[in-house]
């Protein structure tokens, strides 16, 4: 399996990018602030792993690895051109470690863990490179951005 990379127009401010992948299911934006190195933006994973409840899976990083796919090698200087991505409330951590339960009544509502497997990424390389790329295991499936080429 190989990796696709489109070098796209560098736009500073990574909301412009955002915009154009934000109506889409579960669109992730991982801000640097200004104070890393990449800006990473996602959206539409082909498969999303949704936990509602702590007992529902005795090791949901097992169901996470079960998800993947092979593994391929990492590309030089990219930090995330596809896989696991989401959120893991603290009640799962609780659940596997031991932990005073201090359940969280306002995030009751919430799963207790989210994760969409994606397989295409938007990294904008904000210090050194100054380029944006969109890289991801199957390029031809995802068509975004277009206003960007």
């Amino acid at each position: 399996m190989s990796i696709y990379c489109k070098e796209l127009a560098y736009l500073t401010d990574a909301a412009s990018y955002y915009a154009a992948i934000a109506d889409l299911p579960y669109a992730v934006w991982l801000d640097s602030g200004g104070m890393a190195r990449f800006d990473i933006l996602t959206a539409a994973p082909h498969r999303t792993l949704v936990l509602d409840d702590v007992s529902e899976f005795s090791d949901p990083f097992a169901l996470i690895r079960s998800e993947l796919g092979e593994c391929i090698a990492p590309v030089e200087n990219v930090p995330f051109a596809g896989g696991a991505l989401g959120y893991w409330s603290y009640d799962l951590a609780r659940s596997m470690m031991c932990m005073h339960n201090g359940h969280d009544k306002e995030a009751a509502h919430l799963p207790c863990m989210v994760i969409g497997i994606y397989d295409w990424a938007l990294v904008l390389f904000q210090v050194t490179l100054a380029q944006a790329d969109r890289l991801g295991r199957d390029f031809n499936q995802l068509v975004v951005l277009n206003e960007f080429h």
